[in-house]
């Protein structure tokens, strides 16, 4: 081997380490970026409202969602940079957002904290169901100025000897309004724990009353003793488990219960 080959040799072993070190470097490198955590959001504001908080915070690049919890509990999880909480109790609440990247990691969190008024809490994703009908807290207004209370008068199928009645949810919640205009009609909201329970509570309902079509379903009336009750329930799955009682003001005919039916905001 001439001089000139052996040099190249040599020079050609020295490199080998350096070659070696570089590729475990990028290859290091490499595996802590596979592994790194995604960014957490930024700009996290809480925002209250009656009734409900709305939560907003700036897009972080190549995540998967976002995850939103109040005081540790989950309230959100989705693509959006934005998410309102209508289940939160009066008081302060600390809201934190992290980012979810396409492997399930979660960031560290960023959070703001607020303090919010009355509202529905657990039930306020039930009441939020009829937001143009129902006010969006106890203390507020709804359709034609009508004022809402949870009121629970157990179903006969609930009730029992034991501490817990017979065991059996029927109703998840039952509100009783009372309208502020003039003709004072009474109007109770019920949440049933399924479309099965609520379609049973009807047809026991609905017993000696005459069956009507209305724009968004089917119902029932009932005049007895100068007093108009008026039955009704959805169509639409998305409010299967609801039903709506009216006691109107007065007798009325069928034709204009049903009027007052269809004007429900729903």
């Amino acid at each position: 081997m001439t001089a000139v080959g052996r040099a190249v040799r040599v020079v050609a072993v020295a490199l080998i380490p350096v070659v070696v070190v570089v590729i475990a470097v990028f290859a290091t490198r490499a595996v802590l970026r596979t592994d790194a955590r995604p960014a957490p959001p930024r700009g996290v504001t809480a925002q209250p409202t009656t009734g409900q908080v709305a939560i907003r915070w700036s897009a972080v690049d190549h995540v998967r969602g976002y995850l939103v919890s109040r005081d540790g509990a989950v309230v959100y999880e989705g693509p959006g940079t934005s998410a309102v909480d209508r289940t939160a109790d009066a008081g302060r609440h600390v809201y934190e957002v992290r980012t979810v990247d396409d492997t399930g990691r979660l960031s560290d969190s960023a959070g703001a904290t607020t303090t919010t008024g009355a509202g529905w809490g657990r039930y306020g994703s039930l009441v939020a169901l009829l937001p143009d009908l129902l006010p969006l807290a106890p203390d507020a207004r709804g359709y034609r100025q009508m004022s809402c209370a949870v009121r629970y008068n157990p179903p006969a199928p609930e009730r029992g000897d034991a501490p817990a009645g017979s065991g059996q949810v029927w109703e998840k919640l039952r509100l009783a309004c009372e309208t502020g205009d003039a003709a004072r009609d009474s109007v109770f909201v019920d949440f049933w724990d399924s479309a099965a329970v609520r379609d049973r509570a009807f047809a026991g309902f609905s017993a000696g009353g005459a069956t009507m079509i209305w724009n968004h379903g089917t119902g029932f009336t009932i005049t007895t003793g100068g007093r108009s009750d008026l039955t009704l329930r959805f169509s639409d799955r998305r409010l299967a488990l609801v039903t709506i009682e009216v006691t109107a003001a007065g007798s009325r005919s069928v034709d204009q219960l049903v009027s007052l039916a269809n004007a429900l905001p729903i």
